[in-house]
């Protein structure tokens, strides 16, 4: 016998627990936002558990399918269900969690594209697109605070966390030797760095993933000196138009060094860095 207090608890659960699929699905498309409040997240949860249930129930009424008789308490009152009923809240359960996880899938993908048509909606913040999207399949670099830096690979890092506790973990971690300016691969398989002690986390270019305007190395804009600025205003008939941006403050196109002498880490054949500060 199934008390109807604890008939009702277990209905309640199997009710909102579909709902789970759908927030997975939403949150790798759409992203996430460590500022999120919880209430927020429940009421997303709940809403792509009732969104899937009902989508389920119109699947089933068109392909003679069981009907979510787990909704109704009364279904676990008494002596509970038989075994044949089981079999069919069992079918309907997973068509509820597919029809959770199409709803989370559909959300996510209407987020996405209202973004890009108005500002007002939800998009991935910087710290959870550096992680699952930049970073993917690249070397990253982890300035700490102390001055040490790391090369390896982003093993796992804390998203929906604050900024201090965005602890990540570090595979086939290498430490940078200021006497050689190399890193040296240490025998540890994986790190694990606190997010307190994390000043900035860069991603090494790969140029087999990554397309650039810029190669390494190269500087995009240099200061002229105002005798050249004022020798431009003057036309002449051998001049040729400048191809840069030349305002007032006398910037224009470059192919110099970019680099910032002495400074460390540095990386091998050129290797550029797209840094995330923290």
């Amino acid at each position: 016998m199934i008390p109807n207090t604890a008939a009702g608890l277990l209905a309640i659960i199997l009710v909102v627990l579909p709902g789970i699929p759908g927030d997975y699905v939403y949150r790798n498309v759409a992203g996430v936002s460590w500022r999120e409040k919880e209430m927020r997240h429940l009421l997303r949860l709940l809403g792509y558990s009732v969104v899937g249930l009902a989508a389920y129930t119109i699947a089933a009424g068109s392909w003679n399918l069981p009907p979510p008789t787990y909704v109704f308490p009364s279904t676990f009152a008494g002596s509970g269900p038989s075994v044949p009923e089981l079999r069919n809240i069992a079918i309907a359960y997973v068509g509820h969690l597919i029809g959770s996880g199409v709803a989370g899938l559909a959300g996510a993908l209407f987020v996405l594209g209202l973004s890009k048509i108005t500002p007002i909606g939800a998009q991935r913040d910087a710290w959870d697109h550096f992680v699952n999207k930049t970073s993917a399949r690249r070397w990253v670099l982890v300035h700490l605070r102390t001055g040490e830096v790391y090369a390896g690979m982003l093993e796992h890092a804390d998203i929906q966390v604050e900024p201090d506790y965005r602890d990540i973990i570090l595979r086939e971690p290498a430490l940078f030797d200021e006497t050689t300016g190399l890193y040296t691969s240490s025998t540890q398989q994986h790190v694990f760095l606190t997010g307190g002690s994390i000043a900035s986390i860069a991603t090494v270019l790969d140029p087999s993933l990554d397309a650039r305007i810029s190669p390494p190395g190269c500087t995009l804009f240099e200061r002229r000196d105002a005798d050249e600025d004022r020798d431009a205003t003057v036309p002449t008939p051998s001049a040729t138009p400048a191809t840069g941006p030349d305002s007032e403050g006398g910037l224009t196109s470059a192919n110099t060094d970019f680099s910032t002498k002495g400074a460390k880490p540095t990386t091998t054949s050129g290797a550029g860095e797209e840094v995330a500060s923290r």
